[in-house]
């Protein structure tokens, strides 16, 4: 269980650190490129729109092939389009690349967490689940660093190396003992009649969009107060600082009171942050 929980970890901290490498990174796009708000937009977008897109396949190759099968072509995809993304000098190839990874990432990730909670004893989900979006914050902190070495010294190394990393996971992941494939019929269609599923939808939706729009301003508005991308990458690793440390400890709350007291202090907090 610990050594398939690291691995979970791992793939989660790359996903979200590839999602968050572009906020430093994003001004020096535009200057270089000529590219208006709306097409720093689509940039940053495009990972979102693609594991948004492949997320519900990812879980239908997960259910009828299998975790493990799904997180390794998640990890290969991820490798791939991370080293297209670094040596990329169109926009189109960007956004490209940055949409593939979107695909990939929403193969690893959703097979990835349904490995660990198929595989995680029912009274200890909440935290396992909590631990795993801890290591997604260590990526939120980690992405904004990264890209702005990125800035600094160039994209294509720092590229190159995230591939490198998401290749060694996915060798890494080849050696676990993966479960088995459960099919069940009408899961998605069953899920969506459930108004547990449909609350908890429609929290990951808000709290998707409100990042999604800060991960676009921000650091424009940042760039034009005269924050270079260092700043920029500051800002948005100390705001998830805080989101490290409170995951695990939310997670063994839900675990011990259940899952509705912290999203209604979520959503509280929030709302007064918007």
């Amino acid at each position: 269980m610990r050594r398939l929980l690291l691995l979970i970890s791992a793939i989660v901290l790359v996903d979200v650190m590839l999602f968050a490498v572009i906020a430093p990174l994003l001004p020096r796009y535009s200057d270089e490129l000529g590219l208006t708000k709306t097409e720093a937009g689509v940039l940053v977008g495009a990972y979102p729109a693609g594991t948004l897109l492949g997320s519900l396949p990812a879980g239908w190759l997960a259910a009828h092939w299998g975790p493990k099968p799904t997180v390794l072509l998640g990890l290969g995809g991820l490798s791939l389009s991370s080293l297209a993304f670094g040596f990329a000098d169109d926009i189109a190839l960007l956004d490209a690349a940055r949409f593939v990874q979107g695909l990939s990432s929403a193969a690893s990730w959703s097979a990835g967490m349904a490995w660990l909670v198929g595989a995680a004893p029912r009274e200890r989900r909440g935290e396992l689940i909590g631990t795993a979006f801890a290591a997604a914050v260590g990526g939120a902190l980690l992405g904004p660093v990264l890209g702005a070495a990125a800035n600094e010294i160039g994209p294509e190394g720092v590229f190159a190396c995230l591939a490198a990393v998401a290749a060694g996971l996915w060798l890494w992941a080849v050696r676990e003992a993966g479960p088995r494939a459960q099919p069940a019929r009408g899961g998605v269609s069953r899920a969506l009649r459930d108004r547990t599923i449909l609350a908890g939808l429609s929290a990951i939706v808000l709290v998707g969009i409100f990042f999604g729009v800060l991960e676009v301003l921000i650091p424009l508005r940042l760039d034009e107060l005269g924050a270079g991308a260092v700043a920029i990458g500051a800002t948005f690793a100390c705001a998830s600082g805080l989101q490290a440390i409170t995951s695990p400890v939310l997670g063994r709350l839900s675990d011990r009171r259940g899952a509705l007291a912290p999203i209604r202090a979520g959503l509280a907090a929030a709302a007064l942050v918007a």
